[in-house]
């Protein structure tokens, strides 16, 4: 009995390490898709700040200034707007993967602990049910809290994603006026 419970721990010690590699590297994932978006859009700036520096300082009077400011400030407001989608974008999948994740290890664990508690019941003193089947009835109201809170959560991340799809599209309609 002592062997099986050791071998037990170290199974799920296993388990537990295997998840956090594997969520470092959902994490590391996301963080390898923001470098290039980041070293991109700070050389594109480089670039362009260059650039439109060049023109202002090659322009000859107050309103040539201005109407280049104007010229100028469209490229950026559009570059802004891609960069916000990309990283947006980024971000929800990344989320998206680790939700993923964790659900997966949550099912895990409630297989895990559902086998425990049955073997925990066969194996408990006369008069013990009362007590797991109300572990039990807990375990399963727990469970279905978490899926109503996941399901909020995707809900949520969903109208967050339409809401800001629509400001974008309206943000590009107002710069294109």
């Amino acid at each position: 009995m002592n062997f099986a419970l050791n071998e037990h721990f170290a199974a799920n010690q296993k388990a537990g390490m295997d998840s956090a590699i594997a969520f470092a590297g959902l994490v590391f994932a996301g963080f390898e898709r923001f470098a290039p978006l980041n070293l991109n859009a700070a050389r594109d700036v480089l670039e362009e700040s260059a650039g439109a520096a060049k023109q202002m300082v090659a322009a000859k009077t107050p309103q040539e200034m201005a109407s280049l400011q104007s010229t100028l400030a469209q490229p950026a407001v559009d570059r802004l707007m891609a960069y916000a989608r990309s990283s947006y974008d980024i971000a929800t999948s990344n989320q998206r993967a680790i939700a993923k994740h964790f659900e997966s290890q949550m099912a895990d664990m409630n297989k895990t602990l559902s086998s425990t508690l049955d073997g925990v019941g066969s194996n408990a003193p006369a008069g013990s049910e009362v007590a797991v089947a109300a572990f039990k009835s807990l375990m399963g109201a727990a469970n279905l809290a978490y899926d109503s809170l996941n399901k909020a959560t995707l809900h949520a991340t969903e109208l967050a994603e339409t809401n800001i799809k629509a400001a974008a599209d309206l943000g590009k309609k107002a710069t294109a006026r």
